[in-house]
């Protein structure tokens, strides 16, 4: 029957509460339930079939200020996880990595208050663990967004001229992975992962050269 009618929603064995839904025969709706989308296929006002669409994982903590002074363990990756910055997965950088770790280095010269302690290039990620002191001008997420757009922009050159394969959709993932330094010994795990990273992952493929595309800010 066509009308307004309340239903108790049950997921995962808890009760959600009570809705109100539109029940019309055949139909599709949309129904806000906090964070989620609730569809609802209406067939009858009997039989109802609920489909729970999961929200984005949230990468950064919700609650943390980004823009305090501190240290952060940074991980950006491509889209898609393609390898865009060494030579055949295996080699050292190629031409576009090359380009990221320039970019990499100006970072504390465009960001006062931002210190670049280390970084690793690798084939389809970045490791960069940065400083921000307290006369930091910008948050981290500002400083990490400049860094995507432009090195975008000089891969975009690239295949332009016919030197990088295209991407595809978007050279980076949208978002991007930190761990929050806590103390010393924190400080220097973080430091020996990003600059044994390379190393583990050309032994890992199977070669090992002299180049290493990883270094201090």
């Amino acid at each position: 029957h066509q009308g307004r009618r309340h239903f108790r929603v049950l997921r995962h064995g808890a009760d959600q509460g009570v809705i109100s839904v539109e029940a019309r025969r055949g139909g599709l709706y949309a129904l806000p339930n906090q964070d989620r989308i609730l569809l609802v296929f209406s067939c009858n006002v009997e039989r109802l079939a609920v489909m729970d669409y999961p929200t984005r994982k949230r990468l950064r903590l919700v609650c943390y200020d980004y823009s305090q002074n501190g240290a952060y363990f940074v991980t950006i990756c491509t889209q898609q996880r393609v390898c865009c910055f060494w030579n055949d997965e295996i080699g050292g950088l190629n031409e576009a990595g090359t380009s990221v770790v320039k970019r990499l280095k100006e970072l504390p010269v465009r960001f006062s208050g931002l210190h670049l302690d280390c970084y690793a290039v690798m084939p389809n990620h970045v490791h960069l663990l940065l400083v921000l002191s307290h006369q930091a001008s910008s948050p981290l997420e500002e400083a990490l967004q400049w860094l995507k757009g432009i090195t975008t922009r000089d891969y975009m050159q690239g295949v332009r001229a016919g030197n990088y394969p295209p991407f595809p959709g978007r050279l980076w993932q949208r978002s991007y992975y930190d761990h929050v330094i806590r103390n010393q010994q924190d400080l220097d795990e973080a430091r020996a992962y990003i600059r044994d990273n390379p190393v583990k992952w050309r032994m890992t493929h199977g070669t090992l050269d002299d180049e290493l595309p990883s270094g201090r800010g």
